[in-house]
């Protein structure tokens, strides 16, 4: 028999505002590679982290590398599911490239200060 454990995660309105200030910062992350890679049309992960990484450590300062990382795959996979046809922004934000990797990936979210 497999039992359903169902918990109820209450967070502080200050955990709360962090947790908004890691997916906003994640976001821009996001979008900085996205844009660079649409720009330049490279959805090659090396090839974008070569191009992104120290801009985004300077715009986005107090992201973790890991989701730096993460938000650079992302808009990597982003730009291979539109493969340049559309802006990979617009089609994130219209949850078509959200379920690349058959939406199992799990993002382990470090908040910062």
């Amino acid at each position: 028999m497999i039992r359903t454990l169902k918990l109820k995660l209450m967070l502080t309105d200050e955990q709360k505002a962090s947790l908004l200030r890691t997916m906003e910062a994640y976001t821009r992350a996001f979008e900085i590679a996205a844009r660079w890679g649409y720009q330049n049309r490279c959805a090659n992960k090396f090839e974008v982290h070569r191009g992104v990484y120290c801009t985004i450590r300077q715009e986005v300062p107090g992201l973790p590398a890991a989701l730096v990382l993460t938000a650079k795959d992302q808009a990597c996979e982003a730009l291979k599911v539109v493969k340049f046809k559309n802006d990979p922004l617009v089609a994130h934000i219209c949850g078509r490239a959200t379920s690349v990797g058959g939406g199992q990936s799990v993002i382990p979210i470090t908040m910062f200060e």
